[in-house]
């Protein structure tokens, strides 16, 4: 499990990287190109954060009840 964290992790934070180094590029942008970058921000982030939910609580485990 950790070694899965991690690379989640990871690819969440080279996700977040590029989409800050593509908003703070000095160049003009498009119009609502800021708000596509925060959106795409937003979404990076709500897929991590399922994906480390099925990783810290797999369905097997939800479904097999509470451990006796």
């Amino acid at each position: 499990m950790h070694a899965d964290v991690l690379e989640l992790l990871d690819s969440h934070l080279a996700q977040l990287q590029s989409l800050r180094r593509n908003l703070t590029s000095p160049r003009p942008s498009r119009p609502g190109e800021r708000h596509d970058a925060a959106a795409a921000t937003l979404h990076s982030t709500q897929h991590f954060a399922a994906e480390l939910k099925q990783i810290l609580d797999p369905p097997a485990l939800r479904s097999a009840g509470p451990l006796p």
